[in-house]
This record gives structure tokens, sequence and C-alpha cells, in this order.
């Protein structure tokens, strides 16, 4: 069956919801050649996006008989991976935080460039962390990519601006007064040309910095 990516989709998450356990075999599958060539990087995929879903498969495996087995069946789990900086820019090194994902809290540490790395779940949509007494919630699955998108990227560049602290309005894709003053400043504190457009350059340093 043929499946049109949702806002808030990402590759585990659609793969949970039709019993695939490894996100990988969906985005290898052959009939997604085409997806793949579009969507190089599997983090960012897009609203309209077309993703071929392969029929579930049995699997067999041997057992003993006249007493109880044990399987264990692998789900994969997906990583957040977020650094963490002060008001000033600076990483939160080796700062004491807290994470709660899917209902659970837990004790969390940055480590020394401020990063966190944890494991969620591969469905999980939220996750917030508490540092300081700040408290960060995560959209998780809803950075759009800024190429081969239909708002011409305008909603990949005000996710990126937002998580870097240049934009607080809605991820809208709409290249508004709010949104071209927040360009216009970052393309000003990387000494571009202050467009206000989400030209190439613009995106050419925010996929610098940002490392997507």
């Amino acid at each position: 069956m043929n499946y049109i990516v949702r806002p808030g989709d990402y590759l585990s998450k659609i793969a949970s919801a039709h019993g695939i356990a490894d996100w990988r075999a969906l985005y290898n599958h052959p009939s997604n050649a085409e997806f793949r060539r579009l969507r190089p990087n599997p983090n960012l995929i897009y609203p309209g996006d077309e993703l071929f879903i392969p029929d579930r498969t049995d699997k067999s495996a041997p057992a003993p008989t006249g007493g109880p087995s044990r399987f264990r069946a692998h789900r994969s789990s997906n990583r957040l991976q977020v650094t963490l900086r002060d008001f000033e820019g600076h990483p939160l090194a080796n700062q004491p935080a807290t994470l709660e994902v899917a209902g659970a809290t837990r004790p969390v540490t940055t480590d020394g460039s401020g990063q966190l790395d944890e494991p969620i779940p591969p469905d999980a949509t939220r996750a917030q962390v508490t540092i300081n007494g700040v408290v960060i919630t995560f959209a998780i699955g809803e950075l759009n990519p800024m190429d081969d998108a239909d708002d011409d990227g305008v909603s990949g560049v005000q996710g990126r601006l937002c998580n870097l602290g240049y934009y607080g309005g809605p991820i809208d894709g709409e290249l508004g007064d709010e949104t071209r003053e927040a360009i216009r400043a970052y393309q000003r504190k990387c000494g571009l040309v202050e467009s206000g457009y989400a030209d190439r350059p613009l995106k050419d340093a925010l996929r610098s910095e940002y490392g997507s």
C-alpha cells in the first residue's frame, strides 16, 4: 500500500504504526527508491511525500516441545540528540536535567559539549527537558526539510531558526514579517546579505550550523 506522509510523521513512527519493527526496512525497501532519492536524509521527510508500506510477513523460529519457550521481539528505538545552550550561546555542559517522554520521567546529564543523547520510543511525539529550572519542549518529527518542499523550505527555515533562538512565531511556511525579521537577524549574524528571504546562502548557513 502507499502512504502519504502527514504533519508530525517520521519514519520510525510510520513503521511502528504499520507493524514494522525497524524503520530501515521501510526506508530501504526497493519500492521506496524514489523516496530515498527525494529524501537522502531519512530524518527529514515532508508532509505529502509518498511512501510504500510493504505487507507484514510472518516469521517462524524453532522451539523445543514439552515446555515453555521464550521469544524476544525486536523493536527499534530512536534517540533524542540535542545540544543545549544558555541565552548567550554557551553549551550547558555536564548539567543535570530531567527528560519526560511517553509519560515517563528520568534524570539525564548533558555531556561536555552540552549534548543530550537519549533513547526514546520509536513513536514518541513530544519530549520535555527541564534544565536549570527551564522547561524545553521538543516536537519530535516536525522539523521539515529546506529542499524539495512545496513551501520553498520556509517551514524548515522557521523550525531551525526557532530552535536556534531567532524565531518565536508559528511554523506555518508563510514568509511573514516575523519570519523575515528572524531571517535578517540570522543573515546579519552570519555576515550574509540581509535579504529577508529563504535563499540558498541562508539555507546553506543553517544547514552548516544545524547539521541537517
